[in-house]
């Protein structure tokens, strides 16, 4: 068990598992969110910002975290019109069903909470000149006990 918050291991450790993932070759993972002018014109799952909340568990001897990390997954497509839009939500779906069974399949994140998990998400169409876009944001909640 952590005697702080597990954040920055979770983070390191699910960017290694994501980037292991054979359905997400060729995808950039970061840990951290970067400026528009640098973002990377491929595929990419970006962790963000995160909150939390901790609890005492026992007598204050021990504490539970309750904690959400936000997350955007993006998917570009060249062309125009529906097709292609359908495309791009199809990828960035993919991406996020790659994060969702990651999660499920080691919900410790190699050790770093005692569950994580897909809390929630939204999706986002979008256009750029020549291309379709979608844009997934959404948020993986956690818990973690702090001794």
């Amino acid at each position: 068990m952590p005697s702080s918050s597990p954040l920055a291991t979770l983070r390191t450790n699910l960017q290694t598992q994501l980037r292991a993932r054979a359905g997400l070759t060729g995808v950039t993972v970061m840990r951290h969110s970067v400026p528009p002018d640098q973002l990377p014109d491929s595929e990419h799952i970006m962790l963000l910002a995160a909150a939390a909340r901790q609890e005492f568990a026992a007598h204050g001897a021990s504490h539970l975290e309750e904690a959400q990390l936000d997350f955007r997954i993006r998917a570009r497509k060249p062309g125009a019109g529906e097709t292609v839009a359908d495309a791009a939500e199809d990828r960035a779906l993919a991406l996020l069903a790659e994060v969702e069974t990651q999660l499920r399949d080691d919900a410790t994140v190699n050790g770093a909470v005692m569950v994580a998990w897909v809390a929630e998400y939204g999706i986002e169409p979008d256009v750029e000149p020549g291309h379709r876009i979608c844009t997934i944001t959404g948020t993986i909640a956690w818990k973690a006990h702090l001794t």
